[in-house]
This record gives structure tokens, C-alpha cells and sequence, in this order.
């Protein structure tokens, strides 16, 4: 498929260029900035590579439910982790379909981390081409099956040779049939913050979640109910809202998790 590169220029609302929509808006601020974007790969390795237009001060992978094979529907909470927290933002595509198998599903999210990775080590910032930070602070942020990958990403992270997270931000975990959780431990140093709904549906996983890291883990560990309300119904499409409720409830948490950690 080749790289492909795409500039967008938000001013307060979703700018559509090609597949890629980001908006710069949060609950709480309107700001206006710059993104660029890189597809890069193909196939189930295929990686989008978000960059502010400083050099990023953080890392963040963003693990998208089953079957979300592009970024079209996340792209609001993209433009803001990288606008608002100044982060690059890893979108990795790991699956060609919903019903690949776990395995095949970590090759290709390993593959994608690492090209990701490779471009934005060897991108420049800026007019004065900054150089990108060497060692930016790892994150990574799941929602759906994407939450439960992350707790896998985490695990193999150091023998995969890339670096582990600080922290993962597990939003309303779906553990699929044909995905375990990880036999192994997450590494003492990550912390993860679980956050689950107060319907079955997107209680299940997070309970399921909640006991592996009760039975596997140290105390470094948190989660929240998101009750559901009237402006904010706890179902699974939940975090992929952009209403202020839904900012308030998915994406603040996800700040404070890069901010304090």
C-alpha cells in the first residue's frame, strides 16, 4: 500500500480528508492545531500514525474494538490525545477481519508498532525540523477487544523489543471466546485502569478484566463504573460518541492517565 501522508488543519471542528476525521474538541476546551497523519503498511501490519506539530512528549497506542479496521470512527479522541496531550497516537489496524485469530491478531499489531515506531523516530517537527523525542512515555489505550489486547501488548512488549507502557487505559473490556487473556503476568511497572458500564454488556469483560489482574497483578491497578444516564446510555458504542458526556466519562480518564503517569 505504500506511505501516505495527510495533513489536516482543524479549527474547532472535523476536518474529512481521505478516510481520516479529527476533531480538536473536548469537553472542556476548543482548541485549533495541525495533525499529521501517515498510513503506513498494509494488511492486517497496517499502522496510521497520528503527529502534533511539536515534537510528541508521549507515545500513545490506540487499540481499536474487533472489527474497526480503519480509524473513521475514533478519529475525534485521536485528534485530541494528539492536539491536546501532545502525543503521537499509533492506530494499529492488527486484524484483516473480525474473526482472525489471537495470534495472527499480536503478529500484526507487533509488526505495526514497529513501523509506526521507525517513522516517527526518523520524522521531524516543525519549521526549525526538530527531531522527535528518543525515549517518549508509552501508553496505551483499548476499547473492546482492543483493551484486552492491550493487556497482552503489555506483556510481550519486552520480548517483542519495543517498550513496555507506563499505563493502559482498558475501556469497557471485551474478551472474546477465542482470545485468552495473557498466561503471563503484566510487568510490576504498569499500571492499568479498567473502566466498565453498568449494563452486562459492557460489565462481563471488565469483571473477567478485573479478576486477572486481582489474581496476576500488584496493587498498581483501578477501574470506575461508568453509569449509564440519559445523555450517556453505558453501551458499547459509548466511547466512540463525541457528545461532552461521553468526553467527560472516556476521554478526561485517558487524560489524567498521561498527565499523572
Amino acid at each position: 500500500m505504500g506511505r501516505r501522508t495527510t495533513e489536516l488543519v482543524a479549527l474547532g471542528s472535523a476536518v474529512m480528508v481521505a478516510l481520516v476525521v479529527l476533531a480538536t474538541a473536548s469537553a472542556a476546551t476548543r482548541s485549533a492545531g495541525m495533525v499529521r497523519v501517515e498510513d503506513l503498511g498494509s494488511g492486517a501490519g497496517e499502522v496510521w500514525v497520528m503527529l502534533p506539530e511539536t515534537p510528541p512528549k508521549c507515545m500513545i497506542v490506540f487499540l481499536h474494538a474487533g472489527g474497526d479496521l480503519s480509524p473513521s470512527r475514533y478519529t475525534s479522541w485521536l485528534g485530541h490525545l494528539s492536539l491536546g496531550d501532545k502525543c503521537a497516537v499509533l492506530f494499529p489496524r492488527y486484524e484483516l477481519r473480525a474473526s482472525d485469530s489471537p495470534a495472527s491478531d499480536q503478529a500484526a499489531l507487533r509488526r505495526a508498532i514497529r513501523s509506526g515506531l521507525g517513522y516517527y523516530l526518523g520524522t521531524t517537527y516543525g519549521l526549525a525540523k526538530n527531531p522527535a523525542t528518543p525515549n517518549p512515555r508509552w501508553y496505551a489505550i483499548g476499547v473492546g477487544q482492543g483493551a484486552t489486547l492491550a493487556l497482552a501488548y503489555a506483556a510481550r512488549a519486552e520480548s517483542w523489543g519495543l517498550q513496555t507502557p507506563r499505563a493502559i487505559d482498558a475501556v469497557f473490556p471485551v474478551v472474546p471466546s477465542s482470545a485468552e487473556l495473557p498466561a503471563a503476568p503484566l510487568p510490576a511497572s504498569v499500571h492499568v485502569f479498567v473502566q466498565t458500564g453498568d449494563r452486562p454488556v459492557t460489565a462481563t469483560g471488565g469483571a473477567a478484566v478485573w479478576k486477572y489482574l486481582t489474581l496476576s497483578h500488584d496493587a498498581r491497578r483501578s477501574r470506575a463504573v461508568v453509569h449509564s444516564s440519559k445523555a450517556l446510555p453505558a453501551t458499547l458504542s459509548a466511547p466512540l460518541l463525541t457528545t461532552a458526556a461521553a468526553e467527560t466519562a472516556f476521554w478526561v480518564p485517558a487524560d489524567e492517565m498521561i498527565e499523572r503517569r
